[in-house]
């Protein structure tokens, strides 16, 4: 399963959220988009 994650879910998952932790798990694809990697470069 591919998982396309934004930055609410980026957030979510470092705060420890165990719902986000599971879809990363088992997941076999992360995908992250440009807008989502600008914003985390530029201090999300």
């Amino acid at each position: 399963m591919r998982s396309l994650l934004d930055t609410n879910a980026y957030s979510a998952l470092t705060q420890g959220n165990e719902a986000a932790a599971a879809i990363v798990r088992n997941g076999d694809e992360l995908l992250l988009s440009v807008v989502v990697i600008g914003a985390l470069q530029y201090g999300f």
